[in-house]
């Protein structure tokens, strides 16, 4: 992985989650090694309180744990950018945790808009991607009210970036997460009110 690309996300992502417990950046050098990590996170928060990608729709409202794929990465701002595909438009799981994981491949680190554009651009040629985009940068925040910096002002109040540094076959970790971490969480979960 470039070196200069990585300095540069780490850099943007302790600017963009300043305020937040959690680490923004994580760096794995193998798929094996985010999934470690990824577990650890499930096992602190609960699998019941916990959303993964395969899990229910419904269940991803009040969980404390989200983790999603980031299709690019943006190193310059630290904005993960996930894709919303082509069917009808839903809440992404990354707006209704507490604590929002995102994965993404070294290939899929980027290092400014342009290149976002020109990579999606072609990925939507080869019909890797949907049209539609959400840009995350961080937990969300605002000083509007007397001046008093509120974090999160709205969606989860901590983001990390998961970094793969080898190939990610996202179908194949899913599946290796599944096992790790135990099956789907019930729709039980209660919805905040």
């Amino acid at each position: 992985m470039n070196a200069a690309l990585l300095e540069t996300l780490r850099r943007a992502a302790l600017e963009a989650c300043r305020g937040q417990v959690a680490d923004p950046l994580l760096v794995a050098a193998t798929a094996g090694r985010a999934l470690d990590a990824i577990a650890r996170m499930v096992e602190e928060h609960g699998r019941a309180n916990s959303w993964l990608p395969r899990d229910p729709h419904e269940g991803r409202t009040g969980a404390a744990l989200g983790v999603e794929r980031a299709r690019y990465v943006i190193a310059r701002t630290a904005t993960a950018v996930c894709d919303l595909g082509t069917g009808p438009a839903q809440a992404r799981g990354s707006l209704l945790a507490a604590h929002v994981t995102l994965v993404c491949a070294q290939d899929d680190l980027l290092p400014d808009l342009d290149a976002l554009f020109a990579r999606h651009a072609a990925d939507r040629r080869d019909g890797i991607v949907g049209p539609r985009l959400v840009c995350i940068t961080g937990a969300s925040r605002t000083a509007d009210i007397e001046k008093m910096l509120v974090v999160p002002a709205h969606g989860p109040a901590a983001v990390t970036l998961l970094v793969v540094q080898d190939d990610l076959d996202w179908a194949r970790f899913l599946g290796d997460l599944e096992e790790r971490c135990g099956a789907p969480a019930t729709s039980g979960r209660r919805r905040p009110s």
